[in-house]
């Protein structure tokens, strides 16, 4: 799980300023022009590589999850195994549901709200 985790993690810094534009769009909702500064001089980086971090953590999660059902399934009865394939797949199909309505529908609406605010 942690070479998982450190794979993710290093392939996210590989591609941190694609990340970075991605997860800057739901601060353009509404057609307000958003523009992200840096008020320190390592900032840029710092956030470069929070956002790595956190995108190689959603990347990991699948593979960390089947790590710990690999884990417990000898402990489970034959009935029991039967159900640990679809609830792993439905665990990680639900967290990236999860993960793109707070993206799409939540994150632009908090946004909007707190920019209108102003």
């Amino acid at each position: 799980t942690a070479v998982a985790l450190v794979v993710s993690v290093g392939t996210c810094l590989t591609f941190y300023k694609e990340l970075t534009s991605v997860l800057e769009k739901p601060a353009q909702v509404q057609g307000n022009l958003v523009k992200f500064v840096q008020l320190a001089p390592g900032e840029f980086f710092f956030v470069s590589v929070k956002v790595a971090v956190a995108v190689g953590f959603l990347l990991a999660f699948p593979y960390a999850l089947f790590e710990a059902a690999i884990y417990f399934t000898p402990a489970l009865t034959k009935t029991e195994r039967g159900t640990v394939g679809p609830v792993v797949l439905a665990s990680a199909g639900l967290f990236y549901a999860g993960v793109a309505f707070a993206f799409t529908v939540l994150s632009p609406a908090a946004l909007g709200f707190f920019i209108s605010y102003s």
